[in-house]
């Protein structure tokens, strides 16, 4: 009977709130479970069980022995899936490893390994990808080459695809735009955006990819965006993508795994940021 009646009622509950259970609606459910079990046993199986073939009487437990005997097993069954749960899991499986300083800015260097031999339009190195049948601009802040490791992870060692860089804003300091261009708080800076927004750039390439923000529409990636409409205006067949995230942490992960110990906290609500499906509502 508990065989029968437990899934629905998972089931039925999981889709009306569409959320994970939490402890206390555990056990409520596991009480309306054997409810249901019981109920079912009483009134069907009790019912109409047959005792045909039945070959005489055998020896049982009385009922409290019985009874006595199912709860040790239940028990001693959910004792490893308790001691689980109390402990955010098994540490025998997995040994809660709390990184240092040193080795997440280690883990962060190692995103620039591949863009340091990219070619490289602030550095000049563009050259070097000429050649290639597709030519791709990776555009952006710090975020550039973020959206150029992923790509490059899809393309690999492509022959035919160029990853070209626009070189990062990190030494541009504050960006803005001022009636369709676009200025920076360092002269070399504009006069980089001023050379990328030409017919000439707009002809080479055949797809740009802003890697700007977290919130690919946000205010931070205004600038590149205006430079990518005026890509467009050259060149109508340039093909755009954006890179985003729809849901991020308001810190990093590791920060929030550090101070509490566990990695569930990257998963909290309060420590999560969504990306409005509306784009305009995340300026």
């Amino acid at each position: 009977a508990l065989y029968l009646v437990h899934w629905p009622v998972v089931a039925l509950y999981r889709y009306h709130t569409g959320r994970a259970l939490a402890p206390l609606e555990q056990l409520v459910l596991g009480a309306v479970m054997l409810l249901l079990a019981w109920l079912l046993h009483a009134g069907v199986e009790r019912r109409f069980y047959s005792r045909a073939g039945d070959p005489g009487p055998a020896a049982r437990l009385p009922d409290g022995r019985f009874a006595l005997v199912v709860a040790g097993l239940v028990a001693v069954l959910a004792a490893p899936a308790l001691h689980a749960w109390l402990g955010d899991g098994w540490g025998w499986r997995y040994p809660r490893q709390q990184l240092s300083a040193a080795a997440i800015e280690a883990g962060e260097q190692r995103r620039f390994l591949d863009s340091r031999s990219a070619c490289n339009l602030r550095l000049g190195t563009d050259g070097a990808c000429a050649g290639a049948a597709i030519q791709v601009l990776v555009l952006g802040n710090s975020h550039e080459v973020d959206g150029y490791n992923f790509l490059r992870a899809i393309y690999e060692n492509d022959p035919e695809v160029a990853l070209v860089l626009f070189g990062g804003t990190e030494k541009c300091g504050r960006l803005r735009v001022v009636a369709g261009t676009v200025r920076a708080q360092y002269p070399a800076c504009t006069d980089r955006f001023a050379a990328l927004m030409t017919p000439e750039v707009a002809q080479r390439f055949h797809v740009v990819a802003v890697s700007a923000s977290n919130r690919a529409f946000s205010r931070i990636a205004e600038p590149f965006l205006v430079a990518t409409r005026a890509l467009r205006a050259y060149n109508p067949s340039l093909r755009v993508m954006t890179f985003g995230s729809y849901m991020k942490t308001r810190v990093p992960c590791a920060r929030l795994i550090n101070e509490t110990g566990v990695s569930a906290a990257c998963g909290r609500p309060e420590n999560l940021d969504y990306f409005e499906a509306d784009p305009a509502s995340d300026r």
